[in-house]
């Protein structure tokens, strides 16, 4: 790790519990072992060296998203297989009603409404995983994408509208 990163390594630290205090209280993961994971993953793009700090920061909410999003998975896959294969089918608990499933299966719908929005705009797509997962103001997101603050607010706008849209139509699916 050279001396660049070492410098940013308490503020992306801070970033991860920024993060986890979003997720349910009973997470068992730790804002550590989340920063260490996007770590591991983001560590090859790093050592071309001459990345700056938002760039960085940004990297890493979009990695934390994703170890998130492949932990719920996971215990989803867990919590599934428990289900069926130890509790009769009348003594199972409705997703829905569960909270912690139920914050399961929110993320998992987000995440499929993200990237169908990144499909069709890229540009709103990254938007909101900077002010979403990355934490990053308006202004700072407007600068990471080259567009006013002015256009950053109107995309910021259209990309929760959409989201919001495509995650209702999906549910009632």
């Amino acid at each position: 790790m050279d001396g660049s990163f070492q410098g940013i390594y308490a503020e992306l630290l801070q970033l991860a519990r920024a993060v986890m205090r979003r997720e349910r209280r009973n997470h068992t993961l730790t804002p550590t072992d989340l920063f260490h994971e996007a770590f591991y993953r983001v560590q090859p793009h790093l050592e071309n060296g001459g990345t700056l700090r938002q760039d960085i920061r940004a990297l890493f909410a979009i990695t934390m998203r994703r170890v998130l999003i492949d932990y719920a998975r996971k215990r989803t896959r867990r919590l599934n297989k428990l289900s069926q294969s130890h509790l009769p089918v009348e003594n199972c608990t409705n997703p829905i009603l569960d909270p912690d499933r139920y914050e399961v299966l929110r993320l998992e719908k987000l995440e499929v409404a993200l990237k169908k929005l990144d499909n069709e705009s890229p540009v709103h797509a990254k938007l909101v995983e900077l002010r979403v997962f990355g934490g990053h103001k308006m202004e700072v997101c407007a600068e990471l994408l080259g567009v006013s603050d002015a256009t950053a607010q109107r995309q910021w706008n259209f990309a929760k509208a959409w989201l919001i849209r495509e995650i209702k139509k999906n549910e009632r699916q």
